[in-house]
């Protein structure tokens, strides 16, 4: 199973003539901007993949590693949350969606982040996978223990029975984290791509 979103996203994009959209929206990830987020939406065959980018002020209100037990178990709290992909993104019924795989990586502290799995529903089935940033993720956390930006990477896998009726998401991002107020979004799928932001007031992705 393919695992980096980015890689697919740009082979899909080659394959439409859409390259350079990808490659410009790959630059615009370098940007750390408090409030704002970016999403990377591809769908090839009977996949949906889905990366999105974020400081981690957006969803703990800091960046640094955290100094309290309370910030710990709001740290604690908040991956658990970014790992339910029910809590992430909303899917139309219709296309029969299962997740196959999550990740969500940060640079707050010193141990590995990723976790790959499922969640319970009906739609949605465990597999698992690995991943090994551990060279990146020591970089990261000696950056957020010098107060410098710290990041949130979430990647979501999923498989639809019904990929054809897959013509919208919504981000449930916004309810969750109030902090959030923009979400720079790229789509790639088979029948075209484009760019689009998202805020609180209009959360639904249609493509």
């Amino acid at each position: 199973m393919t695992q980096n979103v980015i890689r697919i996203a740009a082979a899909t994009a080659i394959s439409l003539g859409v390259s350079s959209s990808v490659m410009a929206f790959e630059r615009q990830h370098d940007s750390h901007e408090h409030g704002a987020a970016t999403l990377l939406l591809a769908v090839e065959g009977n996949e949906l993949q889905l990366r999105i980018e974020s400081p981690a002020a957006n969803f703990l209100g800091f960046e640094h590693a955290p100094e309290t037990a309370e910030q710990h178990q709001q740290l604690e709290q908040t991956v658990a949350l970014l790992r339910d992909s029910k809590s992430v993104i909303s899917l139309p019924e219709a296309a029969d969606c299962r997740t196959e795989m999550t990740g969500v990586r940060h640079s707050l502290e010193d141990e590995e982040h990723e976790d790959d799995h499922s969640h319970d529903d009906e739609h949605q089935h465990d597999e698992h996978s690995d991943h090994d940033e551990k060279g990146h993720d020591d970089h990261d956390t000696e950056h957020a223990e010098k107060g410098g930006h710290s990041d949130f990477t979430m990647e979501y896998h999923f498989e639809c029975a019904s990929i054809e009726s897959l013509s919208s998401i919504r981000v449930e991002l916004f309810r969750q984290f109030p902090l959030l107020k923009d979400l720079d979004v790229q789509y790639i799928t088979p029948a075209g791509q484009g760019a689009v932001q998202l805020t609180p007031d209009n959360a639904q992705l249609s493509f």
